[in-house]
């Protein structure tokens, strides 16, 4: 695991969640990327020092923005908090979170709250990037206590039911427990969002992780996002507006 740390108050908040999880047989990797004047930030402590097999900690003098994107690939996880200071500030343009979100280097978590997951809400449209979503949770250590939701957005063009069904029963016995659930617009809607829908489904359901990937298809994302490799417009909205933490995981050849 790779975890970007900046001292501030979301990355506690970050850590605090790294340390209600076990982490059996991982190496968290602490990076520090900070500038040239930035004040000295304490080492981070396991809570529980059998919780993971090692903690390193690196330190470098580098955009946290590059520093974490270059070395991310070698990772399983990546961990941030949801907000900053200085360069990983809130969640706006230039941001460490976005520029990550666009096209995460491994399955990343952007931390809203330092609780256990013990809900997850997999947000699954068939595509290659949510099947990158759908492995991330699998290489949790800690999703076999946890409970999993997926939900699909019947947009039309593809079989949300379906597409639940298989994920299921790829995740059955690995998790929990395995509920599924096909969300549709109001008859009466003529445009919808499907992030509105998610945000719905959150908003009843309460989940303590949201797991998405960073792009989707058909109507769930537009055809310039997938061409630009940024983050379609329900991932980034989810990311940015969701009361829950976070994952995104991005599909790579």
């Amino acid at each position: 695991m790779l975890f970007g740390d900046d001292g501030s108050m979301p990355a506690d908040a970050a850590w605090l969640w790294v340390n209600c999880h076990d982490w059996p047989d991982w190496t968290i990797d602490v990076l520090r990327a900070v500038e040239a004047q930035a004040a000295p930030v304490p080492d981070r402590q396991l809570l529980r020092p059998e919780m993971a097999e090692d903690l390193r900690t690196m330190t470098v003098r580098e955009d946290p923005r590059y520093a974490l994107h270059t070395r991310g690939s070698d990772y399983d996880l990546i961990v941030i908090g949801s907000k900053g200071r200085g360069l990983m500030k809130s969640l706006h343009i230039g941001s460490t979170a976005e520029w990550l979100m666009h096209l995460p280097p491994a399955p990343t978590v952007i931390v809203r709250g330092g609780h256990k997951a013990q809900r997850i809400l997999l947000a699954h449209d068939g595509s290659l990037h949510a099947m990158a979503a759908e492995r991330a949770i699998l290489t949790l250590p800690w999703a076999h206590d946890a409970g999993v939701r997926i939900v699909s957005v019947s947009d039309g063009t593809t079989d949300g039911v379906e597409i639940a069904a298989e994920a299921g029963s790829r995740l059955k016995g690995a998790v929990r427990e395995v509920t599924t659930s096909v969300l549709r617009p109001d008859e009466l809607q003529v445009f919808y969002r499907p992030r509105d829908i998610i945000m719905d489904a959150i908003s009843s359901w309460h989940p303590d992780l949201l797991v998405l990937g960073s792009r989707g298809m058909s109507r769930w994302e537009s055809v310039n996002e997938v061409a630009l490799h940024r983050a379609g417009s329900t991932a980034s909205a989810l990311a940015t507006h969701a009361p829950c933490s976070v994952l995104l995981a991005c599909h790579r050849e």
